[in-house]
């Protein structure tokens, strides 16, 4: 390749991030994206856990009330914390793997998830809206709780 040609070839550059150096829109930002639609949400089964409080005998009942995200229920930031939490409830062994029935304490994965969540908690402060705050702190305190209880020796709590 010539110097000319190497001169015609070149990499654009485009800057699409929304917010200028002080924080305001800027002008020629791209349009936001579009937020998800509850249709567009993937089906999750419900796992029986903490909170779960209906009648367990009647299944397709159970079915029916516990439908999921596309039964207007979409994954938004709480339901994805509740899960992070579910899975450290799990390795605390207070709820049973699902794909095994099992209760089964693993505290070194259990410190893990509630690290992860830590980290989670730090790099969203300021921009969660004050109900996810207040849900986010309530399930980081109760999980660090549960886990020094647990670590200490004491009993679980039911």
């Amino acid at each position: 390749m010539s110097q000319d040609e190497e001169k015609q070839v070149g990499v654009k550059v485009v800057d699409r991030r929304r917010l200028d150096d002080e924080g305001g829109e800027r002008p020629d930002a791209p349009p936001a994206p579009a937020p998800a639609t509850a249709s567009a949400a993937v089906e999750t089964p419900h796992v029986h856990g903490p909170g779960c409080n209906h009648d367990h005998d009647n299944d397709s009942e159970h079915d029916h009330e516990h439908a999921g995200p596309a039964a207007g229920f979409p994954i938004d930031f709480a339901t994805f914390i509740q899960s992070l939490a579910q899975q450290a409830l799990m390795h605390l062994g207070l709820i049973p793997y699902p794909d095994t029935g099992e209760h089964m304490r693993e505290l070194p994965l259990a410190r893990q998830t509630i690290d992860i969540l830590q980290v989670l908690h730090d790099k969203t402060k300021g921009n969660l809206t004050s109900d996810e705050k207040q849900l986010f702190d309530a399930i980081l305190h109760d999980l660090r709780l549960v886990y020094v209880q647990i670590a200490e020796g004491k009993p679980a709590p039911k």
